[in-house]
């Protein structure tokens, strides 16, 4: 799942004012990208992907003066992201995280606090306060590239005032179940979905036992077949996430997910080329440094 770049008059490498990003579905059977729901590429903000940088050398030099926090490091699989970010010159690169990771050489410093849990939050703005007073700055951005912080980097980002996705809209980002809804409600493409809550997965585990699980009212109102994709619903990265081909396997799912205390997203499997995109922020980058102007709001 990723959010697209689209534009009709400048090429891969560069970008233009005509760029714009789309939220867009592809499915096997349409074979064609649908857009809706998307925001201006203008000159205050700085869009690069992964393993390339959309900057001329130039443009480098226009981020000297500023000092940005990362919120988690992610994994080393990461690499290409910290290598790009590290050629933009910040004055100061920060990383947030529990523990100096694997990219320790990439950052400046580090704020050891808790990058995923908003259970530890107030700890978390207490720690950057902290580092902010103790060293005479404040950051011009703050964000992530990876999917376990992006409620912690909105959290901090709107705190500080800072461009960032409302805080509210990130929650439901994160939320595949809020997602597809979300999804559904503004007529972007998305697989049939229903959702079985943690205190329900009990008693559909003892249903499949005895009845067909696509005769349940859930399954029937939402018109899903087999084979289906299981997820945990507020998972990241692979976590819990199964493929269904039967009510064996799903059946075999549900007693897997016990004492888990996840809520489980079943949706429809496409094969092929049937690739569902929608915003995220662990593929590509924004880095905010002014306003953000929303065409299209949720």
């Amino acid at each position: 799942m990723q959010m697209e770049r689209f534009c009709f008059k400048c090429s891969d490498d560069s970008r233009c004012s005509n760029c714009y990003f789309g939220l867009s579905s592809e499915t096997g059977t349409i074979q064609n990208k649908i857009k809706s729901k998307f925001i201006n590429l203008e000159d205050n903000f700085v869009f690069f992907h992964q393993n390339k940088t959309v900057l001329s050398d130039s443009d480098s030099d226009k981020f000297t003066d500023k000092s940005v926090l990362v919120i988690g490091c992610g994994s080393v699989k990461r690499y290409h992201v910290l290598k790009n970010l590290k050629s933009l010159n910040f004055d100061k690169m920060v990383c947030l995280c529990r523990d100096k990771a694997w990219a320790y050489g990439y950052f400046d410093d580090w704020i050891l606090a808790d990058h995923q849990n908003l259970d530890n939050i107030e700890e978390t703005l207490d720690g950057v306060v902290e580092y902010e007073k103790k060293n005479a700055l404040k950051f011009n951005a703050i964000f992530t590239y990876d999917d376990y912080s992006i409620l912690v980097a909105s959290y901090l980002a709107n705190y500080f005032n800072l461009p960032s996705i409302p805080f509210e809209l990130a929650k439901k980002i994160k939320n595949k179940f809020e997602l597809r809804k979300l999804c559904e409600q503004n007529d972007i493409t998305t697989p049939k979905f229903c959702l079985i809550k943690n205190q329900e997965i009990y008693s559909f585990l003892k249903f499949c036992k005895k009845n067909d699980i696509l005769s349940s009212d859930l399954f029937v109102k939402s018109k899903i077949k087999f084979p289906v994709i299981v997820k945990n619903s507020n998972g990241s990265g692979k976590d819990f996430i199964f493929k269904c081909n039967n009510q064996i396997e799903l059946t075999e799912c549900f007693s897997k997910s016990i004492g888990l205390e996840i809520d489980l997203l079943i949706e429809e499997f496409y094969d092929g080329n049937a690739n569902f995109y929608f915003l995220q922020a662990n593929l590509k980058i924004i880095l905010f440094f002014k306003e953000l102007k929303l065409i299209l709001k949720f």
